[in-house]
Parts: C-alpha cells; structure tokens; sequence
C-alpha cells in the first residue's frame, strides 16, 4: 500500500488493527431480527467501492459487495473462490480466467455476468472514475494506453461468455489474484451504474450478503440482507447497524454496556481495562499482523551507507522494550516478510540486543566514539513513542538522534527526495498477504523513493525480486523470497523492529460460525463480510 494510502486507512485495510466495525446501539428491531451494531468514527466517503481508498469506506463496501475471490484457509491469508466458482492460469502465467458460478444475482434481482465484471475493472481504470487505486490495475494488458485516452476499451479484459471472463496481463503476476480480492474490485452493476451515474455511492447495488436499507449522512447506515446471497443460509444476521462518528474511547465503554457488538483495535489505556476485566477478556482476540514498525536507514547517506554501522544499529536497539511500549501486543521482527504472509522465513534470527556488539561494530566502522544525526519523526500512531524509545537506547552506544517531528502529510514528501532524510521510524501494513507486497514494493530498487525511503539498491535482491514476482509456482516463490529476505536482512536497510497485533473485541451474543474470528490476513475484517456470525438474542 501506497503511503498516502496508509495515512487514510491504515490498509488499510482492520483487523483487527483499525478495521474492526464497532456498535452501538440504534433504533430496537423486533425479538424475531437479529441485527449487527457496529460503529466507525467518522462517515463513509461513498458506497462505491470504486472510491474505497480509506478504512471506513473499504469496511462498509464489504457488506454490500463480493470480488470474484476472497480470503481463507486457516490465517485466512489465501485467494479462496468467491463469485468466481474456479480459476486458471496460462502455461506462461500472464493470462488467468476466471468460471463464475452459476446463476449469480445482484440484490435487486438482476443477473450477474462476466459483462459486470469487465465493466467493473474497466471502470476502476476509467480515469474519469478517480479510483485510488487505479495503478494497482494497470498490470493488465491494454491498461495504460486505455489510461492515456490511446484505446477505448482495455484489450486484457475479456469476456469469454457470460460465465467466464479472461485477463491477459502484461506480465507473469501471481499476486493479480490478491488485486482482485481487494474492496475496491467489488463487482457493480453495470445496469445501476449506468442508470445511476454520479450517484451510484448512494444508491449501491452489488452481490453482498447485505443490501442499503438507509444512509443518513454522518449519523447511521442501515443495512438489511440480500436474499440473492450467492451463498445458500447467510448472511446470518439479518440487519446491520453502523452508528456513524462514534468517538473511539467512547466504545469499550459501550461494549461493556451492551450497546454494541464489536470494537477494535484496542487503545493502551482500554486494553487495561480488558486485562483487569475476567468478562471483557473472554470476548478478545488479537494476531499478529498486519502492521509492521521499522527504522529506515538511507543507505546513501553517511554514516548508514557503511552495513556495519546499520548492524550495529540493530544491535543497538532493544526491540522488546519496543513490544512492551505496546502492552505486550507485538512479537520482534525477523525479515521483511512477515509472519502474515506466505514465504516468511522462520529461520531467520532477529538482531538480539547487545549493546557491546553495537559498539564494536561501530568501532569497525570508523565511529569509536558513535556520532550525532537527526531523525526525522512523523506525528502518526505511536512513531513518536517509538522514536523516543529508539533514541534512549543508542544513546548508549555513544549514537545520539536529535528527533525533529513533523507533520505525517509533509514528512511522506520529505522521505521521497534523495539525500534528504537519513533516518526515520515507519510502519508498513499490507494490502494483501502477498511477499509481492512487502518486500517488493518497500525494499526494490526501481522504487526508491516512491515506497523505498531507505533507497536500498542491491542488484543481486533484485533480481531475486524480479524472478519471484513473475514466477507462479508457489514453492518456487518462496524460495526466490526468502533468498532475497536473508540478502536483506544482512544488509540491514532497517532496524527491524516489531509485528504489531491487531486485536479486537466482541460480546458474547457473536456467535462463531467459521473460525474467521482470530485470523489475520491483510487486515482482517476489512475482508471479511461478516457473513458468517450469527447474534443470539
């Protein structure tokens, strides 16, 4: 995920981590309706998942829509059919195509075909659409020049028949089945988008397990369930109530009270209180992912061009003392590749703390006696707590950081320009459980300075990279990864700091239907449908 991206949602993407709904309660439906009371702090963009490019959008646009995939299997971090009944690659990988199910429905009761879904991903290309994440599809064939106003349609996207729809792309990309999980691919009604135009954030109509019952701006979205459901028995719940602008300290304390059925992330002053609370406890649920905090370190700026100075680094930090600044919810980082997605090396060892190892590196390296540098410290999340445990402990070894903060909007221009910034602290959160998406996208030297802040550049990473990004074979990708993840970690571009976990609530009346309570994928609930849970009285 882009880092502007981030600033908005995450991700992102919540768990579990900012993505989990909460409730509160609303207008009283009758003994017979279960309904579902969530809450966000702040109001929906649009219902269009087109225009999902923040957390409270990305959430409520997946009640009303499904992608041709979604995610599963045990830390649901895998491509699981959806819409789509089947899939299948070509021999070179650059073409998939996906079988719809059969008899598909919109919630009006219109079919779903293989037109909506090439309107769908067309649309999202449409510059006139002003999709977010648009460059995420230009990996199709025929993108950019539809982008550019040379072609009038996209030449990847093709219906084969009402039941399938194939997508040639420019290259081998595995991770194209993540890009179509994501909220925003959330297939629309060609026929409502039409007959709707600008207005069609208002006036939703997709395959969702839910359908718009009311929006009131500000205040409340009502949702009822879709009938047309392509999964026979869900939804479970048959109204969902998301009470809009609820202020987040406002919503344990209305968990406790009954008036609400789910709140996450927990703050550090409320996860006390769940800690000192037998009955609040019992309802909480944390994994790790999908956030992850580093130290980024401009490999082109003196003194952290020299590795040994960035390992000493490493070795200077205490990383649990890290975790602690969290209540305990993080677990010490190994590579870049995180625990959360397929081809996280486990072999890898973190960098323990020791102190005198530091500051023999630092010896080795020309800095006996350590040095002075600023590092530049945006006001998000808790970076700032995090910089100023970072700085207490290289102090130590004679490194002395003079923290300069910075507003988050002017600080992500800063560590885009060369030679400006030379080190800073940073979180990462994925888009999609993918290595693609982590260690690709952060850490590549063709994207230094877009989300490589450190402008690490090693040829033989690259091409490791390189390879394992177009390569399908699973097994075979994961080998190129973790290659490259073990180059990486010893070059150490980063002090590696820590996996956030993302936690969350829930009251006793969510009943289990699935285990996808407790896994983590990108960021848990933001694709989840919610589906599955069922409410007792």
């Amino acid at each position: 995920m882009t880092l502007s991206r981030k600033a908005g949602w995450t991700l992102a993407m919540v768990i579990v981590s900012a993505f989990i709904m909460v409730a509160v309660s609303g207008k009283a439906w009758s003994a017979e309706v279960s309904t579902l009371y969530l809450a966000e702090n702040s109001d929906i963009r649009s219902l269009d998942p087109s225009q999902a490019g923040d957390g409270v959008t990305m959430r409520a646009v997946q009640f009303l829509f499904n992608r041709l995939l979604r995610l599963g299997g045990k830390l649901n971090n895998e491509t699981t059919p959806a819409l789509a009944e089947s899939w299948k690659w070509s021999p070179d990988g650059k073409s998939v195509t996906f079988k719809l199910r059969k008899n598909l429905l919109f919630c009006d009761g219109s079919p779903l075909t293989a037109d909506d879904v090439a309107f769908t991903f067309t649309r999202l290309l449409d510059p006139k659409t002003k999709c977010p994440y648009q460059g995420t599809y230009t990996v199709i064939k025929g993108a950019r020049d539809f982008i550019d106003g040379k072609a009038t349609s996209v030449s990847g996207i093709v219906v084969v028949d009402p039941e399938n729809i194939r997508f040639d792309l420019n290259n081998p990309t595995p991770y194209f089945l993540y890009q179509v999980l994501l909220p925003t691919a959330g297939i629309v009604s060609r026929k409502a988008v039409e007959k709707f135009g600008d207005t069609f954030g208002q006036n939703p109509v997709g395959s969702g397990p839910f359908m718009l019952e009311k929006w009131t701006r500000g205040q409340q979205l009502l949702l009822t369930r879709n009938k047309n459901y392509y999964l026979a028995g869900l939804p479970k719940i048959d109204r969902v109530d998301v009470k809009l602008g609820i202020a987040d300290n406002l919503q344990v304390m209305m968990l406790q009270r009954g008036e609400l059925d789910m709140v996450g992330p927990i703050s550090s002053a409320d996860f006390l209180k769940v800690e000192a609370d037998p009955k609040l406890k019992s309802g909480y649920y944390s994994h790790v992912g999908p956030r992850m905090y580093y130290i980024g370190m401009n490999v082109e700026m003196a003194p952290f061009n020299n590795k040994l100075v960035r390992q000493a680094m490493n070795y200077g930090v205490d990383k649990q003392k890290l975790v602690r600044l969290q209540n305990g919810r993080g677990e010490i980082m190994k590579g870049v590749v995180p625990p959360w997605v397929p081809g996280f090396d486990d072999s890898i060892q973190p960098y323990p703390y020791d102190a005198a190892k530091a500051k023999d590196l630092l010896t080795q390296a020309g800095y006996p006696n350590g040095f002075e540098i600023d590092m530049l410290v945006p006001d998000y999340r808790d970076l700032p707590q995090i910089a100023a445990s970072v700085q207490a402990d290289l102090l130590k070894i004679g490194v002395k950081l003079n923290l300069r903060q910075q507003a988050y909007a002017v600080f992500r221009q800063s560590v885009r320009e060369r030679g400006k910034v030379a080190i800073f602290p940073l979180q990462w959160s994925t888009d999609f459980p993918d290595p693609q998406n982590v260690i690709s996208t952060i850490l590549k030297g063709s994207m230094a300075g877009q989300q490589n802040f450190t402008f690490y550049n090693n040829p033989a990473v690259d091409k490791l990279l390189d390879q394992a990004d177009a390569t399908i074979d699973p097994k075979r990708r994961t080998e190129l990864y973790q290659q490259a993840d073990k180059i990486v970690h010893e070059d150490a571009p980063w002090i590696f700091g820590f996996y956030l976990k993302a936690d969350a609530l829930k009251s006793a009346k969510l009943k289990e239907t699935s285990d996808s309570y407790g896994r983590v994928p990108a960021e848990v609930t933001e694709y989840d449908h919610f589906d599955a849970v069922a409410k007792t009285p």
